[in-house]
């Protein structure tokens, strides 16, 4: 009899080890559909929930080497989570995980890459939109996406319309009217074939929002704030390697915390800065280079 009995107890831990090493994978990636700003990350509730507490959401963005957890949310709440220290000039990987109530957190899943778009201002190649594939882990090709709509917003008031359907081979499309509309805004969305979200705008996966500039001088300043900051290590501990850019010298940088007091000022005075930062607590900080009022925001961590 308690042969029997143990036996069934290894099935049973083997079922649930079983269990645990397999994840349920991200639906979609998107930018966030009410202002384009921010990525958010969408997931179905699996079959059976009991016993699940809470969702983590696990982030790589821009040229981070790993996945960092950036927030978690309770089982019983919607099963999406927008991501307010993200910034869709960069690319962006995320990954789930599920908490069990015991403590047990099973592997993260797949990760999804959502389509980051840029659009050319200047010169011979202006009106011209090129944007990332979506990107799943493991995936081989292109096929993994069937096609993108291009929606154009010709008057900048948010009415978005398609200009088009494109092959998932293709990843650029040139505007030959925009300089009829000058103000236009643009995103790249695509329908993903394993998700089945019901809930309302949710069901594709949306780029960021890409404003055309309304002049060739705005032209030259939005392309030299499409630039990055890199900084590194992130998450730190003692202190931050900055990285700029030349045509960042002398803009002013500031590190605010998550309620936006501002720790840090100062001037960029080389295209090499270290920050100490040893005295700050754990948590998400925010570093903003501002240069005659355009501003790029990076996001780190404090260990």
């Amino acid at each position: 009899m308690k042969s029997i009995y143990k036996f069934s107890l290894a099935i049973l831990a083997l079922s649930f080890n079983s269990y645990l090493a397999i994840a349920q994978d991200v639906c979609l990636v998107s930018s966030d559909f009410q202002t384009g700003e921010h990525y958010m990350v969408v997931w179905e509730k699996p079959p059976v929930v009991s016993g699940i507490d809470s969702v983590f959401i696990y982030r790589q963005q821009g040229s981070e080497s790993f996945f960092t957890k950036i927030g978690a949310q309770h089982m019983d709440d919607l099963s999406f989570y927008t991501d307010l220290t993200s910034n869709t000039i960069d690319s962006a990987k995320y990954a789930i995980s599920f908490m069990y109530s015991t403590g047990l957190e099973t592997p993260r899943s797949l990760w999804h890459q959502s389509v980051v778009l840029d659009y050319s201002p200047l010169g011979t190649t202006q009106g011209t939109l090129k944007w990332s594939k979506y990107k799943k882990e493991n995936q081989t090709n292109d096929l993994y996406v069937i096609s993108y709509n291009c929606m154009m917003d010709q008057t900048g008031l948010g009415a978005f319309v398609s200009m088009g359907f494109f092959m998932n081979y293709d990843s650029m499309w040139w505007d030959q009217n925009f300089t009829l509309h000058s103000e236009a805004q643009y995103y790249i969305e695509t329908s993903l074939p394993t998700c089945s979200i019901t809930k309302a705008n949710i069901n594709t996966s949306r780029s960021n929002i890409k404003r055309q500039a309304p002049n060739a001088e705005a032209s030259v300043e939005e392309q030299l704030f499409q630039l990055n900051i890199g900084i590194s290590p992130n998450p730190a501990e003692e202190e931050l390697q900055i990285s700029f850019d030349e045509n960042l010298l002398n803009a002013e940088i500031t590190i605010t915390d998550a309620s936006g007091k501002i720790l840090y000022k100062n001037n960029v005075s080389s295209t090499d800065m270290k920050i100490n930062i040893s005295q700050f607590n754990q948590g998400v900080y925010f570093m903003n280079a501002d240069k005659n009022g355009r501003v790029i925001s990076k996001t780190f961590l404090k260990n």
